[in-house]
């Protein structure tokens, strides 16, 4: 995910409706990055379990990051916690600010 170029403009993200996943509902956005998965849950190993769910049934809707609220305050608001479904045993850290800036 992080070594895909990125495009010159980013589109502004587009909803793409709610998923039921393993760990709960979430919000799926369309992005010039692909498609990621928003998960409103503050669980540890909540991004990699649906990272992996996804992985396993072959990815149908495209998923290319999985971010689930950790609910830690920074300066841009809630910390996430965000896994790829290439790598769903990584987890990655990313204030809420940024994936938004990502997303449009």
């Amino acid at each position: 995910m992080l070594l895909r170029p990125l495009p010159e403009d980013v589109a502004p993200g587009r909803w793409a409706g709610y998923k039921d996943t393993v760990r709960g509902p979430a919000l799926d956005w369309h992005t010039a990055l692909g498609t990621i998965r928003l998960v409103h849950c503050d669980d540890r190993r909540v991004a990699t379990d649906i990272a992996t769910e996804v992985a396993g049934r072959g990815n149908p809707d495209g998923v290319a990051v999985v971010c689930a609220l950790y609910g830690d305050m920074s300066f841009h608001g809630p910390a996430l916690v965000a896994a790829d479904t290439a790598h769903p045993g990584i987890e990655y850290e990313a204030d809420w600010g940024d994936v938004v800036a990502l997303a449009g």
